[in-house]
C-alpha cells in the first residue's frame, strides 16, 4: 500500500511539474510575443528614422547644390558689371581726354586771337607752330 501511495504521490508531483512547466511555457511564450512586438516596433522607428534623416539629407543636398548655383550666377554677374564698370571708366576716361584736347585747343586759338590782335605776325606763327 505504501508503495501505491507513493507512486500516486511520485504521480501527482509529476503532474504538477508539468503543469507547472506548461504554465512557464505560456509565459515564455507570451514574453516572446511582446519581446518581438516590441522589436518590430523599434525597427518600424528606426526605419521612419532612416527615411526621415534620408529625405532631411536629400533636400540639404538639393538646397547646397542650389546655392552653389547661386554662387555661380552671382560670381558671373560680378564678373560682368566688373567689365561693364572697365569700359565705362575707358569711355570716361576718353571723354576726360576728348574734353581736355578741347580745353586746350580753345585756349591755343584764344591765344592765337590774342597774339594776331597784338600783333598780327605774332599770331600767324603761333598758329603755324601749332
Amino acid at each position: 500500500c505504501g508503495r501505491l501511495e507513493a507512486r500516486l504521490a511520485e504521480g501527482s508531483a509529476d503532474e504538477a511539474l508539468s503543469q507547472q512547466l506548461v504554465e512557464l511555457r505560456s509565459q515564455l511564450d507570451e514574453e516572446r510575443r511582446l519581446a518581438d512586438g516590441a522589436l518590430d516596433e523599434l525597427r518600424a522607428c528606426a526605419a521612419r528614422d532612416r527615411d526621415e534623416a534620408r529625405d532631411r539629407f536629400a533636400a540639404l543636398e538639393a538646397e547646397l547644390s542650389g546655392a552653389r548655383a547661386g554662387a555661380g550666377d552671382a560670381r558671373e554677374q560680378v564678373a560682368a558689371l566688373t567689365l561693364q564698370l572697365e569700359s565705362e571708366r575707358d569711355q570716361a576716361r576718353r571723354a576726360r581726354d576728348e574734353l581736355a584736347a578741347a580745353q586746350r585747343e580753345e585756349r591755343w586759338h584764344a591765344a592765337a586771337a590774342a597774339a594776331g590782335s597784338a600783333g598780327g605776325s605774332a599770331g600767324a606763327e603761333l598758329l603755324e607752330l601749332r
